[in-house]
């Protein structure tokens, strides 16, 4: 966050420096003529102005962004969060920023492949509650669903399928009619439930 506000900074400073160095030149004794000293002028200005916009808004958006991301950790942590030290505040904030960002580019490039493609997946309630506390290995196994790069294994004692996780687990689903995969329940060891 330091960094971008700094270089938001930098480049506000930068913009006036060049907006102002326009008026220098002509002073400084580089007229050769009145309407060449009017064209450079007017791109120095052009350029001064650009770069102070683009600093501002570098600059602004990052403290926006900061406080968002602050207000978001205190959401999640609520009272702790009071007790949490300046540096760890930063070090979870830069870490959510990161979070975010790799999300986002998930989110894009799922996108960006071809969505139509794509399995619609449906969560069960059974399912959901199974995977709580293996969420990051569990998202890692759904993508393998939706790219079809997993290894579907079907199940012998009921009509399902499974797919291994990164810890060992299994997913097990059902694979309905147009693609439509239903996540049944989650198991962190290889024993199922034959309900």
């Amino acid at each position: 966050m330091v960094r971008r506000r700094v270089f938001g900074l930098s480049l506000l400073l930068l913009g006036v420096i060049v907006f102002f160095m326009g008026s220098v030149t002509s002073i400084t004794g580089f007229s050769i003529s009145e309407h060449t000293m009017q064209v450079g002028k007017l791109i120095f200005q052009i350029i001064g102005s650009s770069l102070i916009v683009l600093g501002a808004l570098i600059f602004i958006s990052e403290g926006r962004a900061y406080a968002e991301r602050e207000s978001k950790l205190r959401e999640v942590l609520g009272s702790a969060w009071e007790r949490v030290s300046d540096k760890d505040r930063l070090i979870y904030n830069k870490s959510l920023r990161r979070h975010l960002t790799k999300e986002g580019r998930r989110v894009g490039e799922r996108q960006a492949n071809n969505t139509v493609n794509e399995p619609e997946i449906i969560r069960t309630k059974y399912f959901d509650k199974a995977i709580k506390g293996h969420e990051a290995e569990i998202e890692k196994a759904i993508e393998k669903l939706r790219s079809g790069r997993g290894k579907k294994e079907k199940l012998a004692h009921r009509d399902s399928f499974s797919l291994r996780t990164t810890k060992g687990g299994r997913i097990i689903y059902d694979q309905g009619e147009k693609g439509k995969i239903v996540l049944r329940d989650y198991t962190s060891d290889h024993h199922y439930n034959t309900k």
